[in-house]
């Protein structure tokens, strides 16, 4: 994954009237991900995944 360095422009106006919000964080180190990963499989944690169908109904 990569983050464009570019300036972001988003008209508020429509995301403010249908309570979208945008979020994102840069990933972490390879280390740290990697001891998030053995953390995980030594207490048999696993993602909890939804899917949801996309019709394109809404546009």
């Amino acid at each position: 994954m990569t983050v464009d360095p570019e300036e972001m422009c988003i008209p508020y106006m429509h995301l403010v009237m249908n309570a979208i919000s945008i979020s994102g964080r840069l990933p972490t180190s390879p280390a740290l991900q990697r001891d998030m990963l053995e953390f995980s499989a030594l207490h048999k944690i696993l993602p909890v995944i939804e899917t949801f169908a996309f019709t394109g109904d809404d546009q």
